[in-house]
């Protein structure tokens, strides 16, 4: 396992070393070998992005592994498109990551490298819902949630769909239409989140999304978490309904705050997988990713 940095810099060595013994108790568990990026000696204040030239070198280096970590997203993944679209890699990597690392989810796509995981690695490997999801998609034994495991999602529009699974960080997936970058979501699930995104933003990246023709063919839609900031005088529609909204226009089966993206424990999404969710007007639903090949080499 190659840990990268495409996006935001490594703060300081305590960061480093938390990184580090996360990884390795992950590699432990699972028999990997961790190897580092040289960039994750360069520390920086939050907000900085290492010069594109060694962040493009470094993601050629990561993928001549077979398991990437993208170990922070925040901002910059978007300069290395033209490294991610044309760079060799040694067989089809498996992508661990989130939030902006959704530029990478979306050039692993188009490039047909095979399954990714958006999420990150958690500090153990039991007791979290963000661990058992992660070993469920390493090991290839299934996962289930559903509204008795979590029952502060929602139904927001009945129905079923059997497709692969396409998860975003929502604004920057819509960033990337009209780029050689953006997937095509058509036949899939698409499992959108975000974070300090008001809802006409959300609206806005789904309207820029469907104006450009890229949620054509969508079959499904998954909403995580959308934290942000409310203002005391807003009256506006809140995202639940921007998504329900969605929901009818597209016509889709769609379920609401589901436990993943920027939010405290939560679940690890295997994406280009084969996923059941299944929506009823009475509110239970549930979405299953089947057992299957483990994506653990």
């Amino acid at each position: 396992m190659y840990i990268t940095a495409p996006s935001y810099a490594m703060k300081n060595p305590a960061e480093k070393a938390k990184t580090l013994k996360t990884a390795q108790t992950w590699a432990d568990a699972l028999g990997w070998e961790v190897v580092l990026s040289p960039l994750l000696g360069r520390y920086h204040q939050s907000g900085v992005w290492l010069p594109v030239e060694a962040r493009a070198e470094d993601l050629a280096r990561a993928l001549q592994h077979e398991i990437v970590w993208a170990f922070r997203g925040g901002y910059a993944a978007v300069h290395l498109v033209p490294t991610l679209l044309a760079a060799p890699a040694a067989g089809q990597p498996l992508l661990i990551g989130y939030s902006d690392i959704t530029v990478l989810h979306a050039g692993w796509r188009v490039r047909g490298w095979g399954p990714t995981l958006y999420g990150t690695l958690s500090e153990a490997t039991s007791d979290a819902r963000q661990a058992e999801s992660l070993l469920a998609a390493l090991k290839g034994q299934g996962y289930l949630c559903s509204a008795e495991t979590e029952p502060a999602a929602r139904v927001l529009r009945p129905g079923t769909a059997a497709a692969p699974l396409f998860a975003a960080c929502l604004v920057v997936l819509a960033n990337l239409c009209g780029t050689a970058a953006f997937p095509d979501l058509r036949g899939h699930i698409l499992a959108i989140e975000d974070v300090d995104e008001r809802p006409y933003a959300i609206d806005f990246a789904l309207n820029q999304m469907y104006l450009a023709g890229k949620l054509e063919g969508v079959v499904g839609l998954l909403a995580g978490s959308f934290h942000h900031q409310v203002a005391a005088d807003y009256g506006g529609p809140t995202v639940d309904e921007i998504l329900a909204d969605w929901a009818a226009r597209l016509g889709v089966p769609t379920i609401c705050r589901l436990p993943f993206g920027h939010m405290d424990d939560p679940m690890v999404l295997a994406t280009g997988v084969p996923v059941e969710m299944a929506a009823a007007a009475d509110g239970q639903w549930h979405v299953r990713w089947p057992a299957g090949r483990p994506l653990s080499p």
